[in-house]
């Protein structure tokens, strides 16, 4: 099951990815060529992501693009750990 759960997961991204690299929108048909995946998959991974808000239906009902209403955040790498103090010597005292 984990599997399956990571697939999805990584094809909402793709989908994701290519509405992102189209602002106009893409009709269905070209976003499932787009990402190299079956309408109906592209259907239910797209109605899902209407669903929680990060895509839209633009103008016509077989346009998608990316939702306004929500902003994805790029994703950054964590920032440098401060340097780890070492710890006093044997037999002195800490500051």
């Amino acid at each position: 099951m984990a599997a399956m759960t990571t697939r999805t997961v990584s094809r909402a991204f793709e989908v994701l990815e290519a509405l992102a690299a189209q602002p106009q929108g893409l009709r269905l048909h070209d976003l499932s060529r787009s990402v190299g995946l079956h309408k109906s998959t592209v259907f239910r991974l797209v109605r899902t992501l209407v669903q929680l808000g990060y895509v839209r239906q633009a103008g016509d009902r077989d346009l998608y693009a990316l939702s306004p209403a929500k902003r994805l955040v790029e994703v950054r790498p964590a920032p440098e750990p401060a340097p780890t103090l070492a710890p006093p010597p044997a037999g002195t005292a800490a500051p």
